[in-house]
């Protein structure tokens, strides 16, 4: 008896208006990504699910929303605007890896503004919460939904209203045989009303309203699960200790001297080739493909080590004296110079293989990760003399920006007025590249069609009348798209 009261105040307990507005909203977002998201393309309905989902999981979440400003608020800014690149762009790259990017925004931000994390943002334990947000929360109570539909059914404390329910469910039951040899009858007696029967009926299809019915059943449960785990799983969070400095200042200084005066030499080298009139001089045998990619490689390897050396020393080195902190900045400082100027190769080199051989999405991405190095490089340097500013956090930031800036930058626009202006310097350029970009590119395609060179036109011609059929396939309102619609605009012209 204690153990069925027992069971009986849990299962009330279980049913409030917070978890019954919880349970309706999860579905309705179910049905919202069954008609905004499952969908062949996904364009202008992306945001608007997106902006949907945060809508629900902020009203379902309210009373744990922090409301001073937090580095939680500001994550919505990339979340819209990633989010936003389905509906103005069509570069399949971005948006293969936005899909990626955006669920972990979204989680990341999520846990922020709830303070659901163990951790803070810029720790790295705070990545353990985010997938574990991305793949623990949505299965952990998916059983949830279940237990309060069940508890529904079985409250017992408005028994009026209970038996009208139940009586409601009974009617129902009872009139379906019923309808069914009534509709047979009816069918049987008018045609006209058969008709009318039979073209109901042969609209309903069983197999898409199960798919669609599962889809939804689905979402629901995940949506619930991961609302449910904010709402009553809540977190203390870690306290982290500023940690022990037990280098030796002598030590770090010696090994920063040798390691200085190797860097030195070596950025001598490369301005000898940078500005001394050696620039299109390669060493023998080396390609300029080999030079850039071997460049980049190295880059990439020295940046690591470098970083990794530089944040090391100032966060572990013990300057009890004066004079020595300021020779550790100094050293700290030339070895962060040493790779500005390993940049400003890089750079260069691979600027002579674009000339060479065109731009393409690798290098143009290649030019980005330098420029976010670059500024990564400079609040590093300044870490160095200002100690008290968090690089982790200052990382993520410029890392965040420079994601959402390559997005919007229109690579392969870029890539193709790069590639026209090499045309018209060389006579060279790889047409089929270039259909393989983005339908950004078809002003650069039409103006190809008006070249002398019969192969080029012709080879123009071929992939705007393959864009043109992919264009022609009819989508629905939810793969509306801004980039191609701007270009049936420019095939509309044309043709």
């Amino acid at each position: 008896m204690f153990v069925y009261e027992e069971e009986k105040s849990t299962m009330k307990n279980l049913v409030t208006r917070g978890n019954l507005v919880m349970l309706v909203s999860s579905v309705v977002l179910a049905a919202g990504y069954d008609v905004l998201i499952a969908q062949p393309f996904a364009a202008i309905s992306y945001p608007v699910f997106i902006i949907a989902l945060l809508a629900i999981v902020y009203g379902n979440t309210r009373p744990l929303l922090v409301k001073e400003q937090s580095i939680g608020w500001f994550l919505v800014f990339p979340l819209i605007a990633l989010a936003l690149t389905r509906l103005l762009f069509t570069n399949e790259i971005l948006c293969f890896l936005n899909s990626m990017v955006i669920p972990v925004l979204f989680v990341a931000h999520i846990l922020v503004v709830t303070k659901s994390s163990r951790h803070e943002w810029f720790h790295s334990g705070f990545l353990k919460d985010v997938f574990g947000g991305l793949i623990i929360r949505p299965l952990q109570f998916v059983a949830k939904p279940f237990f309060l539909m069940w508890a529904l059914a079985r409250q017992e404390s408005e028994v009026a209203t209970r038996s009208v329910f139940r009586k409601v469910i009974l009617g129902l039951v009872f009139s379906l045989p019923i309808l069914v040899v009534v509709v047979i009858l009816l069918s049987s007696a008018d045609p006209v009303f058969e008709v009318l029967v039979r073209a109901i009926l042969s609209n309903i299809n069983i197999v898409e309203i199960t798919k669609h019915s599962l889809m939804v059943g689905l979402i629901t449960m995940v949506v619930f699960s991961f609302i449910w785990g904010l709402n009553n799983n809540r977190v203390e969070q870690v306290s982290y200790d500023a940690g022990a400095k037990n280098l030796d200042e002598i030590i770090v200084i010696t090994a920063l001297s040798v390691l200085s005066a190797v860097y030195l030499l070596f950025s001598v080298i490369q301005f000898s080739y940078l500005f001394g009139g050696f620039s299109d001089l390669l060493p023998s045998g080396l390609t300029y493909a080999a030079y850039a990619r071997r460049g980049f490689f190295e880059l990439v390897a020295v940046v690591l080590i470098n970083t990794g050396i530089v944040v090391g020393n100032v966060t572990l080195t013990v300057t009890s004296r004066r004079r020595l902190a300021i020779i550790l900045k100094g050293l700290n400082s030339v070895l962060l110079l040493s790779t500005f100027v390993m940049l400003l190769s890089a750079h260069y080199r691979m600027s002579l293989y674009e000339e060479s051989y065109g731009y393409t999405y690798l290098r143009v991405f290649t030019h980005g990760f330098m420029g976010m190095v670059f500024v990564m490089l400079c609040a590093t340097i300044y870490k160095v003399w200002v100690d008290r500013i968090n690089l982790a956090k200052w990382y993520v930031m410029i890392g965040l920006i420079a994601y959402v800036l390559i997005n919007y930058v229109n690579v392969d626009t870029f890539i193709a007025n790069k590639n026209m202006e090499r045309f018209y310097r060389t006579g060279v350029i790889d047409v089929d590249y270039m259909a393989g970009l983005s339908y950004d590119v078809l002003p650069c395609l039409v103006a190809l069609t008006q070249e002398p060179d019969r192969n080029i036109e012709l080879a123009a011609r071929i992939h705007i009348a393959n864009k043109q059929d992919q264009l022609s396939v009819n989508r629905n309102w939810q793969g509306f798209n801004l980039s191609e619609q701007r270009a049936r605009n420019i095939l509309w012209r044309i043709y």
